[in-house]
């Protein structure tokens, strides 16, 4: 029996549908539902117009249609009374007849949501080519972007189910710029939602949400900050404070316990403070150790599953090596930098100067989306060109990762399993149902309205039920003094969950009947700044239930923990005497980031071991989507007491001699790395396998870390002649100069690198002879090196030196040192040189062989190390000066 202990997480057992089905294909109602109805506002005549039109639309198509008889439900009926309507509303629209199941006749309720689509939801002229998977950069709001600007320091929030985008302002534009989306990828243009003159050349604004306003943060030009208020996330915004002063980038995040926190950018590093109110932040501040050895900005905090998550960026926004990294903390104020920065970096190609962030929940209620922008160019002035990006975030533990930065076809976001968007206007003291009557609710099921819920006047309940493990978010806004319940897990009137939001109480009671017995907990609702939550505005509650334990929140923020042992159901929301108005409602059948297990993981990129599709006691399957079809290296990260043979499947079939042996670790080694080199595989969506078989052996333990897949290119041999300037480089920075059959680095040239051959070579031998005056500096040979970049605003080789990722040899002081650069510096080993060259000269020789690196100085072999901490396992291979004045003579680089 094969013992497996490292493979952990939510590893579903099942294979997900297909990718293609997961590609919802999303459309928008008119107007009012392509903005996202503001609970109880309607903030322009342009809106009150369209929904003028919606209504008019929805009673031409139901005009003739006899009403269900109103049931006269309360709100706070218990939950054995809950349950037994549940169950009447659910028999009074069950099918009656038909082999299929389903009414040879529609019911009053079919024949609306069919109408809705066909009339309404299903024709949108400049919606009709809606995209079902996209490509980075986001093309759809190209055309409305700031000419010649672009989409810089793009932030997007989610709000009631929609997304709202703006970007910062072009340097001599007044205005700021808003965008809507259901799907992230699928942009509306909702023109200005600020215009006053503070907004001319307004720097990266942010919007939060709170208690029925919405306040934006932004400096125009980076001078100080303003905040604007507005009652809708498209505006107007208003500005309701003088000039606060501060750096630029500011961005808010609101805790669990309803405290405020403003970030905002520093040479230091980010700067976090106090807030006493949505306009006031207190003096001072700290930095929170998100910091990147320079300017540091374009920050924003997350919290998930526990854990405080910044972003933030560095360098310089006119540089490709612009980057994202992060950090992870128990607070929103003290952060550690992760071990695995850069978290988005690529310089060689495009995309490159990847920065600024957002990162916001995705469509189906479980995943994380990164949004960020990459450099394009300049403009006429100067400025720079940006356009706007996003890519999927998985969780793995503690460690955040990005799989990204992509440039291929990717699948669309997905959406909830079962979701809805309720229009009605809780405001309206004529509206029938309190706002939510059947015909201003539109409900799809995998982007289909049929069958997906049942209406009656007084409850609207899915037909399809969700697992055990969900995640459910309903939007409430209720009128003064009322109550709201919503349901979940609902199987019968003995068994279901329930959720009663009391504004009187401020709190949430879950109430979870088990077999007829009831058990209450009870959350206080956490306001800010000493007031009380603001139930009559919209508020967004979830609840997400993981093995048999559940947890609510509001708008994100954790109320609490309550034990959940019902296992899959419905779910459903009631309206009655309570006048409530719904928004947004929908479930998914993934919590806690489980969703990426079924994810298509892009490659080249690396996949967590956790985040299988499926994974037995043979091996585990993962599914991809490669972005072209050619030769790759894979490159497996394990942990064994037994040697092992891995196969690797494609779909199903094993691809023959291609079987990897994975030899058994030592008490010392915790962890081991094995490559294999050369895979063909197809272009697309793939499921790959990694068989295990460990022979005779009885019992072995293994553990599979992270797999990586990089593209693979046979090493040529490769001999640099310095006869001409015109040398074989492919990446250079500094000063060079070539001549008598030489290359060095000119007089006054602090710093320089210097490299040949491809990011993609593996196993390769670097040869170089070089003359180094030891009182000068340091320099030596870069090997395994990609993504090198200059630094600062004037692409400055000094302030670059670190810029590279990769492997440097040190020579300095008759020592040699081994370090690693990954935009930062780490050493590995060190060693004496046994035969110093005469006049300084040193020949040095690098031998690569999977993650060994075997260095030899004038012939004497002086460091053997085996890298098994993410070591790079490909690049390129150079030079590197740090104050010194190296000569180079000789340079190859040959196969091994």
């Amino acid at each position: 029996m094969l013992r497996f202990k490292g493979l952990i997480g939510n590893i579903n057992r099942k294979y997900s549908k297909d990718i293609n089905k997961l590609r919802n294909k999303n459309r928008y109602l008119l107007s009012e539902s392509a903005n996202g109805p503001v609970c109880g506002k309607v903030s322009t005549d342009r809106n009150m117009a369209c929904i003028a039109v919606l209504i008019s639309a929805v009673i031409l198509v139901v005009s003739g249609c006899s009403k269900k008889p109103d049931t006269g439900i309360s709100q706070k009926t218990d939950g054995a009374e809950m349950g037994s309507f549940i169950n009447d509303a659910a028999a009074s629209v069950a099918p009656s007849n038909g082999a299929d199941g389903k009414t040879d006749e529609m019911d009053n309720n079919d024949l609306l949501n069919k109408n809705i689509m066909d009339n309404i939801y299903g024709y949108q002229g400049e919606y009709e080519d809606m995209k079902e998977s996209y490509t980075n950069p986001i093309d759809s709001i190209h055309e409305d972007a700031w000419y010649d600007y672009g989409t810089g320091d793009p932030f997007v929030m989610r709000y009631n189910g929609y997304y709202y985008l703006y970007m910062s302002t072009r340097d001599n534009e007044v205005g700021i710029k808003c965008f809507s989306s259901r799907d992230l990828v699928n942009w509306h243009y909702e023109g200005l939602c600020a215009d006053e003159d503070v907004t001319k050349g307004a720097y990266a604004p942010e919007v939060t949400y709170y208690n029925g306003k919405f306040y934006m943060y932004s400096s125009p030009a980076g001078n100080g900050h303003y905040v604007f208020e507005s009652d809708s996330p498209m505006g107007p915004f208003k500005v309701i404070t003088h000039n606060l002063g501060f750096s630029i980038d500011g961005s808010v995040f609101i805790d669990d316990d309803g405290k405020w926190y403003f970030y905002h950018a520093g040479d230091k590093g980010i700067v976090a403070h106090e807030m006493t109110s949505p306009s006031d932040i207190e003096a001072g501040g700290k930095t929170v150790g998100a910091y990147m050895n320079g300017w540091t900005e374009g920050s924003m905090v997350i919290k998930h599953d526990g854990r405080y998550y910044i972003t933030y960026t560095g360098n310089h926004v006119l540089s490709k090596g612009y980057r994202i990294d992060y950090g992870v903390g128990d607070s929103p104020t003290d952060f550690t930098a992760a071990d695995t920065n850069p978290l988005l970096l690529h310089t060689m190609s495009e995309p490159y100067g990847i920065g600024h962030s957002s990162s916001v929940k995705g469509p189906d209620l479980d995943s994380y989306y990164i949004v960020y922008h990459t450099l394009v160019g300049r403009a006429m002035e100067g400025m720079p060109k940006r356009e706007m990006n996003i890519d999927r975030i998985v969780f793995d533990g503690d460690e955040m990762d990005v799989l990204g930065p992509t440039m291929s076809e990717q699948p669309i976001p997905s959406m909830p399993d079962i979701y809805g968007y309720f229009n009605g206007k809780a405001d309206d003291e004529s509206s029938p149902n309190n706002g939510n009557d059947s015909e201003n609710v539109e409900m799809i099921i995998n982007g289909s309205s049929e069958d997906a819920w049942r209406i009656s006047d007084s409850l609207i309940i899915t037909r399809d039920e969700h697992e055990a493990d969900f995640t459910a978010e309903y939007n409430i806004c209720m009128r003064s003094g009322a109550e709201s319940a919503v349901y979940f897990s609902y199987t019968d009137e003995d068994n279901y969950g329930s959720l009663t939001v009391s504004e009187e109480d401020q709190t949430v009671a879950v109430t979870i009947a088990k077999d007829g017995v009831k058990v209450a907990d009870i959350f206080e609702l956490k306001g800010s700044f000493g007031e009380e939550v603001m139930l009559t505005s919209n508020q967004a509650f979830q609840v997400e239930v993981s093995d048999g334990r559940g947890q609510v929140y509001m708008n994100d923020r954790l109320l609490g923990e309550f034990d959940c042992p019902l296992g899959g159901g419905h779910i459903a929301v009631s309206g009655g005497e309570a006048r409530v108005n719904y928004g947004f409602v929908g479930v998914s059948n993934a919590v806690k980031g489980s969703s990426a297990n079924d994810y298509p993981k892009p490659l080249p990129g690396t996949i967590h071991a956790s985040h299988a599709s499926y994974v037995d006691e043979k091996g585990a399957e993962y599914r991809v989507n490669l972005a072209e079809k050619g030769s790759y290296d894979m490159t497996v990260s394990y942990s064994s007491d037994k040697d092992m043979m891995l196969t690797l499947y494609i779909d199903g079939e094993p691809l023959t001699g291609h079987e990897l042996l994975l030899e058994a670790c030592n008490e010392e080694a915790q962890a081991k790395y094995a490559i294999l080199r050369g895979i063909e595989l197809p272009e697309g969506l793939h499921d790959i396998r990694l068989g295990y078989d460990a022979g005779n052996a009885e019992d072995a333990a293994f553990s599979l870390g992270d797999i990586s897949f990089g593209k693979h290119e046979d090493v040529s041999a490769l001999t640099v002649s310095y006869d001409s300037i015109l040398d074989e480089s492919v990446y250079s920075d500094g000063g060079w100069k070539i001549a008598d059959g030489t290359m060095s680095v000119r007089a006054g040239s602090a710093a320089a690198k210097r490299l040949y051959g491809s990011e993609y070579m593996g196993d390769y031998s670097f040869k170089c002879r070089m003359s180094i005056d030891g009182d000068k500096g340091s320099a030596g040979v870069l090997f395994r090196a990609s993504d090198p970049a200059l630094g600062g605003p004037g692409d400055d080789s000094l302030l670059g030196t670190a810029f590279v990722r990769g492997y440097y040899l040190d020579i300095w002081k008759g020592k040699v040192y081994l370090q690693k650069l990954n935009y930062g510096q780490k050493s590995l080993a060190e060693a004496d040189i046994i035969s110093p060259g005469q006049d300084g000269v040193y020949d040095i020789e690098v031998k690569l062989t999977a993650n060994l690196i075997e260095i030899s100085v004038n012939g004497d072999k002086l460091i053997s190390y085996i890298d098994n901490d993410r070591p790079f396992m490909n690049g390129m291979a150079g030079i590197r000066s740090l104050g010194a004045s190296p000569v180079v003579e000789e340079l190859s680089i040959s196969p091994n």
